[in-house]
């Protein structure tokens, strides 16, 4: 697991006819302690309009950094993201990745798509969140709730992967093939 501000990326794949307005149903890196203090890297996906969202009613593909849900880099009260569209099918693949801070790509990438057929989109791809230049990745793992233990959303979880490297253009498009490949919904 990444630990500190070491690369990571995280994918899962979920229903996105059962997602809610909730917050926090995350998979990914989080602190080890259970407390909110900025320690994640967790790929978030809900209809929750509190932070940070995207064009039509939802649900969307969110990046939890703990103190708040981003769909990118938006400056405070600028939280819909033109690019970040609804991802409204029974099955969605969500990704996130975070690059070292300084280091080319990203260095935070937002991508989904239907599971069962086609390519990824990408949500946003460049700066990270005020407040997230550097993060400080705690190395715990969380599934379905946030790093503070919070259980505000409710979703069904497929499968995932959570790596410390931040994950070539290669790799994700081998990953989203892969997956449909699966037969999700067959």
């Amino acid at each position: 697991m990444a630990t500190g501000d070491q690369p990571g990326s995280v994918y899962f794949v979920v229903d996105g006819e059962e997602a809610n307005s909730g917050r926090c149903f995350d998979d990914g890196n989080a602190s080890t302690d259970l407390t909110a203090h900025g320690k994640m890297n967790a790929v978030e996906f809900s209809s929750n309009k509190f932070w940070g969202y995207g064009e039509g009613i939802g649900p969307w593909v969110a990046a939890d950094l703990e103190a708040g849900v981003d769909t990118w880099n938006g400056a405070s009260g600028n939280w819909m993201n033109p690019s970040s569209i609804s991802l409204p099918h029974k099955f969605v693949t969500a990704l996130l990745k975070n690059n070292q801070n300084g280091q080319p790509g990203g260095p935070f990438v937002l991508k989904g798509g239907n599971a069962a057929t086609g390519a990824l989109t990408t949500m946003w791809d460049g700066a990270r969140p005020n407040g997230y230049e550097t993060l400080h990745e705690g190395g715990g793992i969380v599934l379905g709730i946030a790093g503070d233990n919070a259980a505000g959303a409710r979703g069904n979880f497929y499968e995932g992967a959570i790596t410390a490297s931040f994950n070539s253009e290669e790799s994700d498009t081998a990953l989203q093939d892969n997956i449909v490949a699966a037969g999700y919904g067959q």
